[in-house]
């Protein structure tokens, strides 16, 4: 089981589920927020570690991009010293956060985490570039990074 969430924070410090999200985010340039990524029942990242959600997820459609050409790939978080990776072995995915010495990580299946990181972020830049149409453009680029291949 493999399940991503994305969540915009509010100016008043709450989490809301970006399909949700009715309110345009306060700074189009740094939109605070969450992607919680859940691997067979555990958090690998969740709202605890939350950024400028927009750019950790156009470093999550990057690294599934280089990931259909390399074995393994990572990126930090713009704003923290939490790293993600996620390493191919033969049908699966090792997806791991790490964050000095906590270490979370889970294998999940390669089609699935595919199709989920997809439509996740699919269902994240198509929010956004409602919520904030004159990044729309830079969205699309990003989107497109996590159906090419």
């Amino acid at each position: 089981m493999f399940s991503i969430n994305s969540f915009i924070k509010t100016a008043g410090g709450e989490f809301v589920q970006v399909e949700a999200c009715q309110t345009r985010p306060a700074d189009p340039d740094y939109v605070e927020g969450a992607v919680e990524i859940l691997a067979n029942g555990r958090e690998i990242v969740g709202k605890r570690e939350w950024d400028y959600v927009d750019q950790v997820w156009s470093y999550l459609a990057t690294m599934v991009k280089d990931l259909r050409s390399r074995e393994t790939v990572s990126v930090y978080y713009p704003d923290q010293p939490i790293k993600i990776e996620f390493t191919r072995q033969a049908s699966r995915v090792v997806v791991a956060s790490i964050s000095g010495d906590m270490v979370r990580r889970a294998s999940v299946d390669l089609l699935e985490f595919e199709s989920v990181i997809s439509a996740a972020g699919e269902l994240f830049f198509g929010r956004m570039s409602e919520l904030l149409p004159e990044r729309a453009e830079s969205y699309k680029i990003a989107r497109s990074e996590l159906i090419s291949g």
